[in-house]
């Protein structure tokens, strides 16, 4: 009986057997990865709250939704730095 899923493709076998090669490069960058999160992760949590706050004020102020400013200020941040 044949099956609709496609056989392994050459591409992920070569991912599968980079894993298999190098699993202290994988082991070392998890090692890194988790404690940088961990300490970063509360700092953008609290860095968060003035700009939400400041993007709800704006919104109530130009009658806009939340989501159009988004918009606007991905926009201005592109402008900014060019």
């Amino acid at each position: 009986m044949a099956t609709e899923f496609e056989p392994k493709t050459e591409k992920t076998e070569n991912m599968s057997e980079h894993y298999k090669k190098a699993p202290i490069i994988h082991l070392l960058g998890l090692l890194i990865y988790i404690p940088i999160q961990i300490v970063f992760i509360p700092i953008a949590l609290v860095a968060m709250i003035p700009v939400v706050y400041k993007q709800a004020g704006v919104s109530a102020k130009l009658g806009t939704s939340s989501t159009a400013l988004e918009v606007l200020q991905g926009r201005l941040h592109m402008h900014w730095f060019g």
